[in-house]
């Protein structure tokens, strides 16, 4: 074609000179070059575009993650509350564990528990969505949302094993109070003094040994060690932990002064080196009332303590296993 054959030309004249630039061309030629360039820019909006999509894209991430910024302290405050119910939940397990054996209730299988902790995916799905927009500290927003509904499932599975609870402590109420369920002696006013690098010094009363194998104080022999010492001055009131009748109070070469309380239902309380004894065989006791006052009686001692036991049919068994309010706040 004749257009393609034809040629042109361009002059250019420098401004406030004489000097001329001339430039031949075809065409074809300018045909070519400009095709050239809009393929050129096609190709780099068609390979490029999406880079450029996705930096603008995540300058505005960016930016709403330090907007968010501030939401971390009240996330991180969410995560310390879920971390303390947790613990709370796992003292009432404990509490609920005691319970349900003093009214002869099976335990809930750990299974059990399992299998009653399931959480909503969708609602889990939508928060992965988000995640995007949280600051890079935070990163399983979704196990958050899921240890939140873990906790309504271990607070509901609670609920029902207390409900079943009170439902049967109401048919057994007479083996309620007989249960051995409080410490025998009174934590909130009772005192232990020591001798400090010859200094008298006064403090709370603690337990001095627990139930289990130990040393003797007095053989130096180890052996079984049945109950539990409570270490307080001599004269600190002791309490019968449950209701029943003295089967015996009377002294003996090692216990010195001692109590047998009989609670019926297999359970039986000891309380040995007593300084005095305020019951007599054949005594009602209910929860609570006094027994007698630590002391250091008998050949088996070495300090001034309460040596009580907790007997089930005719078992020695630990007597921190039957304390309602779980506490060992007092043990040294």
């Amino acid at each position: 074609m004749k257009l393609f054959k034809d040629k042109y030309k361009i002059i250019l004249i420098k401004e406030n000179q004489f000097a001329l630039q001339e430039y031949s061309f075809s065409f074809l030629k300018l045909f070519s070059v400009i095709s050239f360039l809009i393929f050129f820019i096609f190709i780099n909006i068609y390979f490029f575009s999406s880079d450029i999509l996705n930096y603008f894209e995540f300058k505005e991430i960016e930016h709403h993650r330090s907007n968010n910024v501030q939401l971390l302290d009240v996330i991180d405050s969410q995560n310390n509350q879920i971390k303390n119910i947790s613990k709370l939940l796992d003292s009432l397990k404990l509490q609920e564990e005691k319970f349900r054996r003093l009214v002869k209730l099976p335990p809930i299988h750990k299974e059990v528990r399992e299998l009653g902790v399931e959480y909503d995916k969708e609602q889990i799905q939508s928060l992965n969505n988000f995640e995007y927009l949280i600051p890079n500290k935070i990163n399983n927003l979704s196990l958050i949302a899921k240890n939140v509904d873990d906790l309504h499932r271990m607070i509901n599975l609670e609920m029902l094993s207390y409900s079943e609870i009170l439902n049967k402590a109401q048919i057994n109420v007479d083996r309620l109070v007989r249960y051995p369920a409080i410490h025998p002696v009174d934590f909130e006013t009772c005192k232990k003094t020591k001798w400090i690098k010859g200094k008298k010094k006064t403090g709370d009363c603690y337990q001095s040994s627990l139930f289990g194998n130990r040393r003797h104080p007095v053989t130096l022999r180890w052996h079984h060690h049945d109950g539990d010492d409570y270490s307080a001055n001599t004269g600190t009131p002791v309490f019968v932990t449950a209701d029943g009748e003295v089967e015996k109070s009377q002294y003996s070469v090692t216990s010195g002064n001692y109590v047998l309380v009989n609670h019926g239902y297999g359970y039986k309380t000891y309380y040995g080196h007593l300084h005095k004894r305020s019951v007599k065989r054949g005594d009602k006791v209910e929860r609570g009332d006094k027994v007698g006052e630590v002391g250091n009686t008998g050949r088996n001692t070495t300090a001034e303590h309460l040596h009580y036991e907790v007997q089930y049919n005719k078992k020695a068994k630990n007597p921190k296993d039957y304390f309602f309010d779980n506490s060992n706040n007092w043990a040294n």
